[in-house]
């Protein structure tokens, strides 16, 4: 029964990206289809900056993840924990609204920074800008991972290295290093998928200075509304999933390496190295990086979203009537409020009862390797950039669903399932780690004492679950809220989200501008507040 769940749940995760790598195949003339791709000057240098922009982003990621980890849980940092959150919180911040921001701030032609350092002074429209502001906030997954694996590894081997007369580079190149490797190939393989699937900063910020990446091109091509531009999109998709796919599956090999004696405990406090006369220089530096990642983004939405004017800082032009133009003025603007609130609440409490209810059957089972294929499954819809993942749901599902008469292109459903398949991932790895720390004796002495069904999940799974519960509702419907690279192909009339809403504002649809720099400060302000109410329920285990 338990392996019949999973089964159904598999079926409907695959069945879309199954056809996806299907139907380009059955084209009559599929030479000529690989033919045109590789001899399209414009995909060629589309796959040029695509490769050029994720390498870049995961490069970057790499040493600046590497290093801000290192320094937070190696050394004697001053205010190393607010660090840690400060470096942390871009990691739930959508990409595309830092883009947004650093568009008002470093516009070639009208930018707030270039106003006061003379014009021309930044560019935010070039390849620079577009690395740079990708990975002010895809470098957290190499923080976070590194970060972790240097608090769960055995201390002892560095401090036995540090007694045989090691020095700190030594300690760190011979005996740190090579023990977080896994974690740290883990996080840059993380980042270069999170890189090759972004569509938000290409879009805002390739666009105008005429640099198209692939997922960019999909969406053009899936636009142009002609067979040639979607049997393109389809194939180009499919060969995107195909590399997706094996990124992903180094980044499980690596996972489990991460298992390894040398990772699993601690035997030892780690020593924190003195920085000594760098530590002031050190500090300067990280609050220098703090504040061009985070605040200084933060602080020009806000300005933005105040300012009468774009690129000018006019204190008597600050106001708000930005939000009262938006909020109360602009009708597409409250369905995509309760478009999003409804799809984000929905998907949340789908995908965290279909997590409860894998977990449950993957524990309650004899532990098997089929499961580890299992879940390899449900994880590969999260590798998949977004644009390929809605455009095998298009193709998928446009004419019938599972062979039935109707369709759900252009629905409501389409959003829940896409959205499903995005983030279940995250929810069933939080609440699978919970319910392994229940202990099955706890299990058995309640019904041996008669407790019921109802009562063994009201006060035994319920209570020790709540908090992984709390956080994958957080790590859900943040997300959803603010989605924007599956949207933007699935969206249609009467069916405005809140990201494709803001995408529409920066784009074209706002002549007063500001709007969409309005609603990215609500989105922010709403993290904020999600995350404050996230730690609050867990207790402190669970949120940025």
């Amino acid at each position: 029964m338990a392996l019949l769940f999973w089964a159904v749940v598999i079926l409907l995760f695959c069945y879309p990206l199954f056809q996806l790598l299907v139907i380009p195949f059955r084209n009559s003339d599929l030479a000529g289809l690989f033919t045109k791709l590789f001899e399209s000057s414009s995909l060629k240098k589309s796959l040029f900056n695509t490769l050029v922009f994720s390498f870049s982003v995961t490069g970057l990621s790499v040493l600046i993840g590497l290093g801000t980890g290192w320094l937070i849980t190696r050394t004697d940092l001053p205010a190393s924990r607010s660090f840690r959150q400060w470096l942390s919180f871009p990691y739930a911040i959508p990409p595309f609204i830092g883009a947004i921001s650093w568009i008002f701030l470093a516009n070639p032609s009208n930018g707030f920074l270039n106003s006061i350092f003379g014009a021309g002074f930044l560019n935010v429209y070039s390849m620079t800008g577009l690395v740079l502001v990708e990975t002010s906030f895809l470098y957290t997954f190499v923080f976070l991972s590194v970060m972790a694996a240097l608090e769960n590894m055995d201390a002892s081997l560095e401090e036995a290295a540090r007694v045989s007369g090691a020095k700190p580079w030594q300690v760190f190149r011979f005996v740190t290093l090579p023990l977080i490797k896994p974690s740290l190939l883990s996080g840059g393989l993380l980042v270069f998928l999170g890189s090759l699937a972004s569509f938000g900063v290409p879009a805002m910020i390739g666009g105008p200075a005429q640099i198209r990446v692939v997922s960019t091109e999909i969406f053009f091509l899936q636009k142009m509304g002609t067979s040639s531009g979607l049997q393109l999109s389809l194939l180009i998709s499919a060969l995107l999933f195909v590399l997706s796919l094996a990124a992903m599956m180094v980044v499980f090999y690596l996972d489990s390496k991460k298992s390894s004696a040398l990772l699993t405990g601690k035997s030892a406090r780690a020593s924190k190295i003195d920085l000594g006369v760098f530590k002031y220089l050190v500090l300067f530096l990280l609050v220098a990086f703090v504040f061009i990642t985070l605040i200084l983004p933060m602080l020009g939405i806000l300005v933005s979203a105040l300012s009468q004017v774009q690129g000018e800082l006019n204190f008597r032009d600050l106001g708000f009537v930005n939000f009262k133009r938006i909020l109360f003025e602009t009708d597409d603007v409250h369905r995509a409020f309760y478009n999003s609130l409804k799809m984000g609440l929905t998907v949340s409490l789908i995908a965290v009862t279909l997590s409860v209810g894998l977990a449950y059957a993957r524990t309650q089972t004899l532990k098997s390797s089929v499961y580890k294929w299992l879940e390899i499954f449900i994880a590969i819809p999260f590798s998949v950039p977004g644009t390929v993942l809605a455009l095998a749901l298009i193709v998928a599902f446009s004419q019938n669903f599972f062979g039935l008469t109707f369709s759900i292109y252009n629905t409501f459903t389409i959003f829940i399932y896409a959205y499903t398949l995005k983030y279940l991932h995250f929810s069933y790895k939080m609440v699978f780690e919970n319910f392994q720390q229940v202990h099955p004796s706890l299990i058995e002495a309640a019904r041996v004492s008669g407790a019921s069904t109802l009562q063994v999940v009201r006060h035994i799974w319920l209570p020790l679950l709540r908090p992984s519960l709390v956080a994958s509702v957080f790590l859900i419907f943040v997300p959803a809220l603010s989605e924007l690279t599956m949207s933007v192909l699935l969206t249609g009339p009467g069916l405005e989200t809140i990201g494709t809403t803001i995408f529409q504002l920066q784009e074209y649809s706002d002549n007063h501008g500001g709007g969409a720099a309005t609603l990215s400060v609500l989105i922010v302000l709403f993290i904020f507040i999600m995350n404050a109410a996230t730690k609050k329920l867990s207790k402190g285990k669970f949120g940025l």
